[in-house]
């Protein structure tokens, strides 16, 4: 808790040790520059509609709307949402040869922090919203093939649903 790191950040400092003040500070400093940016991010967040959009889909915060958007760019450009899975590297690669044809793992090409955050917001989804289609959607995969296999699966679902 915070009440807690104040306390033994003051007793930290009370022993007087140059290099343990000095680091304190630093992380002090530090943690007011995160608060700043933090501050920064939710001002553009405010500033795009899109964003905030993508931010009424539950397991998604305003953080997560903003790398998702910002990756994506406009998301017109993509003719469907099966290209902007593919775009994000949750297709399946695909080998063929003559007549045979062999599903590979996902390709992973494409932004590795969209794939991040999807894969993120799949957790905070199914903790806050066991009930939904998505979770269960989730649930059913994984009794199949797997949990992360079902994790795969359920951030494609859930780029179809911002698509």
């Amino acid at each position: 808790s915070k009440a807690f790191t104040k306390k033994h950040r003051e007793w930290m400092r009370s022993l007087g040790i140059p290099t343990i003040v000095v680091d304190l500070d630093c992380l002090e400093a530090i943690e007011s520059k995160v608060q700043d940016i933090n501050v920064e991010l939710f001002a553009e967040y405010q500033r795009r509609p899109e964003a905030q959009l993508i931010a009424t889909i539950p397991g998604i915060g305003y953080y997560g709307a903003l790398l998702i958007w910002a990756e994506i760019a406009d998301v017109h450009r993509f003719q469907d949402a099966e290209h902007l899975c593919s775009y994000a590297g949750l297709t399946p690669t695909v080998s063929q040869s003559a007549s045979s044809v062999h599903y590979g793992g996902v390709s992973k090409e494409g932004p590795k922090h969209l794939r991040w955050i999807l894969v993120e917001s799949v957790h905070v989804h199914k903790r806050y919203n066991a009930s939904s289609a998505l979770s269960q959607f989730h649930a059913r995969i994984e009794r199949k093939r797997g949990k992360q296999k079902a994790t795969t699966a359920a951030a494609r679902k859930l780029l179809h649903i911002i698509y």
